[in-house]
This record gives C-alpha cells, sequence and structure tokens, in this order.
C-alpha cells in the first residue's frame, strides 16, 4: 500500500513538472490570436467608421489601448511574462480609413527564452507571426 502511494505521488510530482510549460505555450498561444482578433477587429472599425484607429502598446503596464480619434475603444491586458519591443512601430499600429496600415514595421515579442517576430506588412494591413 506504501509503495502504491510513493508511485502515485511521483507520478503527481511528474505531471506537476510537465504541466507548466505547456501552459506557458497556452498563453503565448493565447496572446497571439488575442492580438490578431483585435488587429482584424481594430481594421473593421477604421473601415466601418472611416476614421483612423490605432492599437497603442504600453508594454510597462503589460496592455494595449484601441483609440480612434481620442476616444478609448478597448483596453487589453496580457502576461506580465510577455514583453514587446515597439520601437520599430514608435508603439503603435495605426490603420487608416480604408483599412491599410499607414506604415509597416516589427514587434518583437519576448516569452521567457523564446523571441517572435509579428511582422506588420504595409499596404491591406497584413501581419504575420515569426519564431527566431
Amino acid at each position: 500500500m506504501l509503495l502504491v502511494l510513493m508511485v502515485l505521488q511521483v507520478m503527481v510530482g511528474v505531471l506537476l513538472l510537465s504541466i507548466k510549460p505547456v501552459m506557458q505555450t497556452y498563453r503565448l498561444h493565447y496572446f497571439f490570436k488575442q492580438l490578431q482578433t483585435d488587429m482584424w477587429y481594430a481594421q473593421q472599425v477604421a473601415i466601418n467608421s472611416e476614421k483612423s484607429v490605432a492599437l497603442v502598446f504600453l508594454n510597462a503596464e503589460s496592455k494595449y489601448l484601441m483609440v480612434s480619434g481620442g476616444n478609448l475603444i478597448m483596453t487589453r491586458d496580457y502576461e506580465k511574462d510577455v514583453t514587446l519591443q515597439t520601437e520599430v512601430i514608435q508603439g503603435r499600429v495605426s490603420f487608416l480609413q480604408d483599412g491599410n496600415v499607414d506604415r509597416s514595421g516589427t514587434i518583437i515579442v519576448k516569452h521567457h527564452e523564446k523571441k517572435y517576430r509579428v511582422v506588420v506588412l504595409i499596404g491591406r494591413g497584413r501581419f504575420y507571426v515569426q519564431k527566431f
């Protein structure tokens, strides 16, 4: 009986150690999915309202804002483990009235030891995520 309990305890310990990396990967995947959805939403708001819409990244506060004409549309918080370097795009992605972005750029996303690049393409406001 004691042997069975010891084996069970070891199995639970191994399981708990293996869950943490899976949860980290899931959280990062969720961040990218949410960012993708919010960027598409900002693009649609810009087209429908015929006003420019910007996603403003506040890395120190682990959040980004969606603003249009000085009005706050939405605030989105993200995990503190995720850090963004947005110097290339000057901390914002702006969608014009026709849905295009005003300038292309790159957002570097760091999550623990992993680094990703979100590349925003000029023109139709498309973007993609690339691991490096």
